[in-house]
């Protein structure tokens, strides 16, 4: 799944900038490792500061790992491995409550567990 954020910086003139940050959920991985390959293969997009993405592959990484183009001028790429109920991740809290979000419709509509509410 992929979801775009537009930042806008306005001043009494108007519009002065405008860039995006694109998040990504990204399920099941065909192969293990899967983290270090996007990292490698990522490049840059125009007016795109951030890419954040998050492997639902079964493993705990514990922080992100990131690679920066052009020392962060044009932007950089952020790439977790999650596992469903580990704690949140600082700077990934948005994308993994709506994923375990998920996962408690989907509990719910098969009439599985039940999910603790919050």
């Amino acid at each position: 799944m992929k979801r775009r954020v537009t930042f806008r910086k306005g001043s009494l003139l108007g519009e002065v900038a405008r860039y995006y940050a694109d998040d990504y959920i990204v399920w099941p991985l065909p192969a293990p490792g899967g983290d270090k390959t996007i990292l490698e293969k990522w490049r840059p997009a125009d007016e795109v500061m951030s890419h954040r993405v998050l492997l639902l592959d079964g493993r705990a990484s514990g922080k992100p790992h990131k690679k920066y183009f052009l020392l962060g001028f044009r932007g950089w790429v952020e790439v977790l491995s999650y596992r469903l109920g580990d704690p949140d991740v600082d700077g990934f809290h948005d994308l993994i409550f709506l994923v375990n979000k998920a996962r408690e419709y989907v509990l719910k509509a098969e009439g599985g567990e039940q999910v603790k509410q919050e």
